[in-house]
């Protein structure tokens, strides 16, 4: 996880430092932008052949850089923080743990621009990155541990994630806009389950998180 955060942090740098150089100095427009929403899951099972296993509703918060060229295409940095919940529900529902999700993203966007007195326009989006992630387990594997006299541990691993968006801005002054966005992610999280117990070999099993999730988000940006 500290490496993770570590590539992020050098990757917007060097994205930073690539629009501000001379090559990126052209007339367009340079903005930052804040956002915040509620991610819903799109899978039928969080884990892959667990049928009973479900990520809930949660949060999300973001940041976002990007350069619009005069053409209206543009470039956006883009990172947030989704934590999803996971439960297992049989007879009843089992809190299995948190999957913290970091997507650092690069998005090619067609950013529109309203006209002279008008306020409304929009966008498009597509693009790819790198999912930063971590899990924590929940009550009901900490129960499980006492009851079994065991120790479960989760790893997951940094995998590529997608997106697909649209939106609409609306421009409250030349360097204000609120825009309100839906955006769909698919990918999945590789995991590693570690089962150890006293005076015998670990046990590991390998896991995918399914974490495709539809999202509804409102943001605020800032445009230089």
């Amino acid at each position: 996880m500290k490496s993770g955060k570590g590539c992020i942090l050098v990757f917007f740098v060097t994205v930073l430092l690539i629009l501000t150089s001379p090559a990126f100095a052209q007339p367009g427009n340079f903005s930052l932008g804040i956002l915040g929403g509620k991610a819903i899951p799109t899978e039928n099972e969080a884990i892959d052949g667990e049928s009973d296993t479900e990520f809930e509703n949660n949060a999300v918060v973001g940041i976002s850089m990007m350069y619009r060229f005069t053409n209206n295409f543009a470039l956006e940095l883009f990172a947030e923080k989704m934590d999803l919940d996971l439960s297992e529900d049989e007879e009843e529902s089992v809190d299995i743990g948190t999957l913290t999700n970091i997507p650092v993203m690069l998005l090619l966007k067609y950013q529109g621009i309203p006209a002279p007195g008008k306020h409304l326009s929009g966008h498009i989006e597509a693009g790819a990155g790198i999912n930063v992630s971590s899990f924590d387990i929940g009550g009901g594997i900490e129960e499980l541990e006492d009851l079994a006299d065991i120790d479960i541990s989760i790893d997951t691993d940094n995998d590529l994630i997608y997106e697909v968006g649209a939106g609409l801005d609306y421009f409250l002054t030349d360097h204000f806009s609120i825009n309100l966005d839906g955006k769909y992610f698919f990918g999945k999280t590789d995991a590693t389950v570690k089962v150890s117990a006293i005076g015998e070999d670990p046990v590991e099993e390998s896991d995918d998180f399914k974490i495709s999730n539809f999202q509804i988000l409102l943001g605020l940006r800032f445009w230089f």
